[in-house]
């Protein structure tokens, strides 16, 4: 998938499903796929399959099927399954931006601020879910409150890795659109993973009639 090649990315993801019917990061991986590519149902029937054949792993049914669901637009099922990975596995970081993210969709602003600050105070700061706070802050009407998260993402630059893709749904989120788009093209570089998400993830709105974003998507062939 980091080489963009999507139809064989999908050949190898059905080939290993037909090898191996019962293999659960088939289809969960499988479904990430499609959900990124806009094939909801598809996606959706991959993502279930794979939470039938493991449901008590918090990978599945968070980084899986509710951020599927997610992509897609199904917020409040998100919002359960990423529920259900947090009671498993309460240090699974993963899980609570994930339940952040449909909240915030879910119009619950106060939740997903609430989810995002424990997450960040527990993980000592981990970039990622700074970023996705900065963004949860910025969208909420506390603009200057990202500003100063992503400072403090500057500042972590030299002792911890910050993805470009995160930092520009931070920047998307404060009204930096040209950051924004200057961040996805460093990611483009960096062939960063969270690109398969781009033409979907819903954060990136404001982003999709700005010509330099439809030019990124054709470059990643989406």
């Amino acid at each position: 998938m980091l080489e963009w090649d999507w139809r064989g990315a999908e050949k190898a993801y059905s080939d290993a499903i037909v090898l191996n019917p019962s293999r659960e990061a088939a289809h969960r991986s499988y479904g990430l796929l499609l959900a990124a590519l806009g094939r909801a149902d598809e996606a959706l029937r991959e993502s279930d399959r794979a939470c039938e054949m493991d449901p008590l792993c918090v990978v599945v049914n968070a980084g899986g099927n509710a951020w599927v669901r997610y992509l897609v637009g199904d917020y409040a099922g998100a919002v359960a399954r990423s529920r259900e990975a947090v009671a498993m596995e309460p240090g699974y970081l993963v899980a609570h931006r994930v339940l952040a993210a449909a909240y915030l969709r879910s119009k619950r602003e106060s939740d997903a601020i609430t989810v995002l600050e424990n997450a960040v105070a527990a993980s000592g700061e981990d970039p990622v879910t700074l970023a996705w706070r900065a963004h949860a802050r910025a969208v909420t009407g506390r603009r200057e409150v990202a500003v100063d998260l992503v400072n403090r993402l500057h500042c972590l630059a030299g002792k911890r890795h910050l993805p470009s893709y995160h930092l520009a749904l931070a920047l998307v989120g404060m009204g930096d659109l040209d950051g924004a788009l200057t961040a996805l093209e460093q990611a483009t570089v960096d062939a960063d993973p969270g690109l398969v998400n781009l033409k979907v993830e819903p954060r990136f709105e404001p982003l999709r009639s700005d010509g330099r974003y439809s030019r990124l998507i054709e470059l990643l062939g989406l």
